[in-house]
């Protein structure tokens, strides 16, 4: 009532966190950046509706199968909420040659 909702919290995590992977993929290694094995958020206080935000997102582990993804949502410096992501890898074995 007034504030993010909370499904679109998690909507904007499963985006930003997933787009951290970019810098990293190539060929072969998260080229298709995956698919969420698991979201976790973590609401410390309400986003009042409206408000300008910004979203912090970091890779914290990335294998040849399953990441590890970081995210924050801030607001005036000060840390509203926090995601936890899992990635799992959908990128087809490379051929050998």
């Amino acid at each position: 009532m007034g504030n993010l909702h909370g499904g679109a919290a998690a909507l904007i995590f499963d985006i930003c966190t997933t787009t951290a992977l970019v810098p990293i993929s190539k060929l072969g290694y998260w080229q298709f950046a995956g698919v969420s094995a698991g979201l976790s958020v973590t609401y410390l206080r309400p986003v009042p509706a409206g408000s300008e935000v910004e979203v912090f997102s970091e890779v914290v582990n990335a294998g040849k199968r399953l990441a590890t993804l970081r995210g924050e949502i801030r607001l005036g410096g000060k840390v509203y909420m926090i995601a936890e992501h899992m990635k799992a890898s959908i990128d087809p074995p490379l051929a050998k040659l």
